[in-house]
């Protein structure tokens, strides 16, 4: 097997396991004196998520178990690890850890704010089994500080159709901001602008399907930066593109790597108020994007 597929040996997984995880989905092959030396029982999986990432620890949930594993999506730490392996989102809310023998860490803070990466949560991911990112600048990032391939590896975000199917709603609000909106002044600049000229609704409590049911009444929602010169925050932006409702954001330094949100995504002048207003009436009159802006 590791002869007639090299790229085995730098997975650093053990032939059976390569097979086992990955080669039976190629369609490789392993010799029957080999398939029958390999008993094959089901992985027990749990996805330990932040209440805001429940979006994404669903779709990694989903896409285990169609490898016929058995997967629970937990808030919290479980009492005792028992698990056979765990995904680990925001690893750094966590006052407990599975062993990091057993522990994938899904790395989804951005590296433009450093207050997240503490010696401490460097430490947790180093000594994970292995980290996944969905930002190529935070992957660049990581390796400055001693964390880089062969253990860490980058994860796009891509979008999931939720409960198999996008349910029409009736639009019962023009824009949707979710999101930590009271504790930053940046994003509440913005919001005042337009909050008396549309039918806006502000949301910072929500999580899971009452937030799911509000996008999908929603004609769009708005994304604003946290940070001043934030990453494109994808797994909000990919949640509501997988519930059908098209996105206004703020522009970013690597939005370009995402060219696949053009025609999904209007975007404005990052820090430009004027901009967004602009690109807000545009998106209602159902234009595409703001003038001067590239997807």
């Amino acid at each position: 097997y590791l002869q007639e597929y090299p790229d085995v040996a730098m997975t650093g997984l053990r032939p059976e396991e390569h097979y086992l995880w990955i080669g039976r989905t190629l369609n490789r092959k392993a010799s029957s004196k080999a398939l029958s030396s390999l008993a094959w029982s089901p992985l027990n999986w749990c996805v330990m998520t932040s209440p805001h990432t429940l979006f994404l620890a669903n779709m990694i949930a989903s896409n285990l178990q169609r490898h016929g594993w058995m997967v629970d999506v937990t808030t919290e730490a479980p009492s005792i690890f028992s698990h056979d392996f765990y995904f680990v989102l925001c690893p750094q809310i966590f006052d407990r850890l599975p062993p990091g023998e057993k522990r994938i860490c899904f790395q989804l803070e951005q590296s433009v704010s450093s207050r997240w990466f503490t010696s401490t949560y460097l430490s947790t991911l180093e000594n994970s089994a292995a980290v996944l990112d969905y930002s190529l600048q935070n992957i660049e990032f990581l390796a400055e500080k001693g964390v880089s391939y062969p253990h860490v590896f980058h994860l796009p975000i891509g979008a999931h159709v939720c409960n198999n199917q996008i349910e029409v709603q009736e639009k019962k609000y023009d824009i949707l901001f979710y999101g930590d909106f009271k504790s930053s002044i940046r994003r509440r600049e913005f919001i005042e602008k337009i909050k008396n000229k549309y039918k806006l609704l502000l949301v910072d409590d929500l999580f899971g399907d009452d937030i799911h049911e509000l996008i999908k009444q929603s004609r769009f929602v708005l994304n604003i930066h946290y940070y001043q010169n934030a990453l494109l925050e994808m797994p909000r932006i990919q949640e509501c593109l997988s519930l059908g409702t098209p996105v206004i954001s703020e522009a970013t330094g690597d939005m370009r790597d995402y060219p696949h949100l053009k025609d999904a995504v209007t975007f404005f002048k990052e820090g430009s108020v004027e901009d967004m207003e602009r690109a807000v009436a545009l998106a209602m009159a159902g234009g595409q994007n703001a003038e001067g802006v590239a997807a």
